[in-house]
């Protein structure tokens, strides 16, 4: 299977879950009690809080799990740091510095007390981030989807979101979302060893594709929500099925061609390329995605049945990024 590179602030858009995709790295922890809870801990515990108070009764929430908390030290911290170990270190160097070492101390001890003065002048603190999948369901909208980065003062009230991904999800959708997030088995060989294998071999090319992508996160994930449903009812990865699915899919949803539509032919998955000149002056052709053509039929606005041909461009991870209509005479 080919699988390459396939992901506002206003906390009035927050809308992701809790119990977290493969492509986030998780931490369990324990808690018993509110001084025990880790970092990460209490950063979770403030978003959902956030998240929940945000919508209030307009959407119910639920959450998948978070990714690592990381700490963001500005410059002026990291050189804190950085006084604080050299006190440590200095005592230490006796032997190199016989004569002058209390004064090397004193140097530095005079050099921390003025930087943390700095940062209280300035108003300098450490903040954390921490990404978060959830969705919120409510009566109007439906069912939303979001990945946002969290952005957390020190005592881990929030203080500003960005979403990564936002996109709504229809009932299906949202059950093979949570098939995939819950990493459930795709394929189902005769050999269980095999079965897991395959499985897991999809599902990390799968996360590492979702992880990478940047522009068409929604997109990508709504596609990689057909990959999944193509390979459970297949047991089997075809790409040219795969493509002739994607591309029914999007006839059928777009009510200018879906009305009476009846599939004709289908072209081969054609693969296209650009080429280009590599270090040592040589042509190479670069992979860019693949091509597909069809014929169906369908009814216009004026309830008259016609034949139409379309053309189908995918991305290296298949997701449509063009379609266009071949009328007579044009190509």
């Amino acid at each position: 299977m080919k699988i390459n590179q396939i992901t506002i602030t206003a906390f009035a858009m927050l809308v992701l879950f809790n119990s977290c995709v493969g492509f986030f790295k998780t931490t369990e922890t324990t808690v018993n009690s509110e001084e025990n809870k880790s970092k990460q801990q209490k950063a979770e515990d403030a978003v959902e809080a956030k998240i929940i108070e945000s919508f209030g009764e307009n959407g119910v929430y639920k959450g998948f799990k978070f990714g690592e908390l990381f700490t963001l030290k500005p410059k002026e911290i990291v050189e804190l740091d950085q006084l604080y170990e050299l006190r440590r270190e200095l005592p230490s160097l006796k032997d190199n510095y016989p004569n002058n070492l209390d004064e090397m101390i004193a140097v530095n001890d005079s050099a921390i007390i003025t930087k943390k003065q700095e940062l209280r002048d300035k108003k300098i603190f450490i903040t954390y981030e921490l990404t978060h999948i959830y969705k919120i369901t409510s009566e109007k909208n439906g069912i939303q989807l979001y990945e946002c980065k969290f952005l957390l003062f020190p005592n881990y009230t929030v203080k500003d979101v960005k979403i990564i991904l936002s996109t709504d999800l229809s009932d299906k959708e949202d059950e093979l979302f949570y098939y995939f997030i819950m990493q459930y088995p795709l394929y189902e060989l005769e050999n269980t060893y095999a079965t897991n294998q395959k499985n897991k071999k999809t599902y990390t090319q799968l996360n590492k594709a979702l992880e990478s992508e940047t522009e068409n996160k929604a997109r990508l994930l709504k596609t990689i929500l057909s990959i999944c449903k193509h390979i459970r009812i297949n047991n089997d990865f075809n790409e040219a099925k795969l493509s002739q699915s994607l591309a029914k899919e999007w006839i059928l949803k777009n009510p200018n061609y879906s009305d009476e539509y009846k599939s004709s032919t289908f072209s081969d998955l054609l693969p296209m390329d650009k080429t280009m000149l590599d270090d040592n002056n040589e042509k190479i052709k670069i992979p860019l995605g693949y091509k597909l053509y069809h014929q169906f039929e369908s009814k216009t606005t004026e309830n008259k049945v016609i034949k139409r041909n379309f053309q189908f461009q995918f991305d290296l991870n298949f997701v449509i990024v063009d379609v266009a209509e071949i009328v007579p005479g044009t190509e």
